[in-house]
């Protein structure tokens, strides 16, 4: 998987969308303009076909959508569409269809693929960035193999040169906040994977399990549990206008869950940081 080129050659592109994390959901915030135009794609051309028969296309008044449609379409206070998928399994609901990993990670995936498609359009057709506004800092696209193989739920993290220097600017450093939101989506899972209370309060993670930190030039290194299942750069994905990071060694839909729960946190550190002007609080 590459990374964004629009995103990580310099160029400042109106923000399409952003990523967040409450715990339980993955949260991706669309304006209603680009909704409607998310709508349109995923339902009136060749991608629900795609997606094959468990897909359940969006649509303007249906509250669900994705694979077994396990996705939830809310309206915030402020006007924006949030687009709601779990990123936990729900105990004792084995028998639904839509509470199951590989249709929480495909639906993820199938997101990605349509945002990034209307970044590209938003390129293309030279939309601005108006100043005040705030731009798109970041791009996901996300993969679930349909065969057991490793690497198969790898992706591609791409970062944008306005992203670049506000990460550049904090310096070499780790991010607690964001190990700590790792380490209890982590723990959220072995929960509901073993409902053993005795063999859930032997799970231990040793120091360094998970790792989230700035290196030099503000490039992102992440790690979570597993043989080296990590996010890191590239040579030939860096540059100074942005870079874009891949994944290494991620088997499963948990542990590329794992490493979105820490992006998450640093797309919002960011996000609020460039939006209010303040430094985060990273300790």
């Amino acid at each position: 998987m590459n990374s964004l080129f629009p995103l990580t050659h310099g160029e400042s592109l109106p923000e399409v969308y952003h990523l967040s994390f409450n715990g339980t959901h993955f949260e991706v915030f669309v304006s209603q303009a680009y909704w409607e135009k998310f709508v349109k794609f995923a339902s009136e051309t060749q991608f629900p076909k795609n997606m094959g028969p468990t897909y359940v296309p969006p649509s303007m008044i249906k509250p669900t959508f994705g694979f077994h449609g396990c996705a939830e379409i809310t309206q915030t206070f402020d006007g924006l569409t949030c687009l709601k998928v779990p990123a936990l399994l729900v105990p004792n609901d084995e028998e639904n269809p839509a509470n199951n990993m590989r249709a929480f990670g495909e639906t993820l995936s199938s997101i990605f693929i349509i945002l990034n498609h209307l970044i590209y359009n938003s390129f293309e057709e030279k939309e601005i960035c108006n100043s005040g506004d705030l731009p798109q800092l970041f791009a996901l696209e996300t993969f679930i193999s349909h065969e057991a193989r490793f690497h198969g739920a790898g992706f591609s993290f791409s970062i944008s040169h306005r992203a670049l220097k506000y990460l550049e600017a904090l310096g070499i450093r780790h991010l607690p906040r964001a190990i700590e939101s790792m380490e209890h989506h982590f723990f959220a899972q072995s929960r509901r994977d073993d409902d053993d209370d005795d063999n859930n309060n032997n799970r231990r993670l040793f120091r360094g399990s998970m790792e989230c930190r700035l290196r030099e030039y503000g490039t992102l290194h992440m790690h979570t549990v597993g043989n080296c299942a990590c996010l890191g750069v590239m040579p030939r994905d860096f540059g100074r206008d942005g870079c874009g990071l891949s994944t290494h060694n991620v088997d499963t839909i948990s542990q590329q869950f794992n490493l979105l729960v820490g992006i998450s946190y640093v797309w919002q550190m960011v996000r609020e940081g460039i939006h209010t002007g303040e430094p985060p609080s990273l300790d």
